[in-house]
């Protein structure tokens, strides 16, 4: 019986790690689908668009490039567990 529940807890930790990394990926994908659309709406709208809006967006595309690495280096290191 405590075999089992050993069993058990090791595989709701692979479980738990699998599930994490799914979603990291969903964070990396979502965030980078953000960064684009507003690289897009910055090539479609540039002479639309006032400079502080500009450098707003370009300022929280530098957040989101930051958080993707930040992303990526927690999936690699779940994926090391």
């Amino acid at each position: 019986m405590c075999r089992f529940f050993d069993n058990y807890a090791l595989a709701a930790h692979f479980l738990f790690i699998n599930d994490n990394e799914v979603h990291l990926q969903q964070h990396i994908d979502h965030t980078l689908a953000n960064l684009h659309e507003a690289e897009d709406y910055l090539d479609e709208h540039a002479d639309e668009i006032t400079a502080d809006e500009k450098q707003g967006i370009e300022a929280k595309n530098d957040r989101r490039k930051g958080s993707i690495k930040s992303f990526i280096a927690e999936k690699k290191d779940e994926a090391q567990k």
